[in-house]
């Protein structure tokens, strides 16, 4: 399984970087048996293979058809040693962020809500036969209140989106909806985000992300 960095509009240009590193994160936690080409390594391989320009324009190609072309997806296929490839797509993503319970004559900020909003989608292609074998697509808001000015960050957004999806994957799915109590999600979603350090008692907050929910 084969992984190829995530795609994206030109206006969203810059979010999608990671998002195909955070895929792997998910799935080698997830199905730990299958052999995963991460996207750095995908890449290295495509590279030094000489196969860079098949692959920008199959790329170039996909993001107005929406489709992999067969004949390079295999050569890219068999060079790279993967019969399976996954293709992420970044369809949106945003961030606002509102005032609350503000003092305009002291300027003072009591408090602040937090909100992002990222649709993905994620196709696996069979790089042999050049079959779409299988295609989900997810919209996850998460919000939160605080003091604090930090942002929702894109990774956290992008961990529960991504492992929506794969959730799809695991239970034969291709939209379903989801709520707090989705164990598998949530426990799925705590293991693929990394440790972070505590935060100060000025900081602290509570963030609690709404449930994602299917398109």
């Amino acid at each position: 399984m084969a992984l190829f960095s995530a795609i994206t509009l030109p206006a969203l240009k810059g979010n999608e970087v990671s998002l195909a590193d955070y895929l792997e994160d998910i799935l080698r936690k997830v199905v730990p048996n299958w052999r995963v080409i991460p996207p750095r390594e995908t890449a290295t391989r495509i590279n030094t293979l000489g196969l860079t320009s098949d692959y920008a324009i199959m790329r170039e190609m996909y993001e107005t058809t929406q489709i992999l072309n067969r004949d390079t997806l295999r050569k890219i296929g068999r060079a790279i040693g993967a019969r399976y490839v996954f293709q992420p797509r970044l369809a949106s993503f945003s961030q606002t962020m509102t005032q609350r319970w503000k003092f305009p004559a002291l300027e003072v900020r009591m408090a602040e809500t937090r909100s992002s909003v990222m649709r993905m989608s994620l196709h696996l292609w069979d790089v042999e036969t050049g079959e779409l074998l299988w295609t989900s697509s997810a919209e996850a808001t998460m919000q939160s209140d605080g003091v604090s000015e930090d942002p929702i960050y894109l990774e956290d957004i992008a961990r529960a989106t991504l492992g929506s999806i794969i959730s799809d994957f695991m239970n034969r799915r291709t939209s379903s909806k989801y709520t707090s109590l989705n164990k598998f999600l949530d426990d799925l979603v705590k293991q693929a985000m990394p440790d972070e350090k505590p935060k100060t008692p000025q900081a602290a907050e509570q963030e609690e992300p709404a449930a994602p929910t299917k398109q």
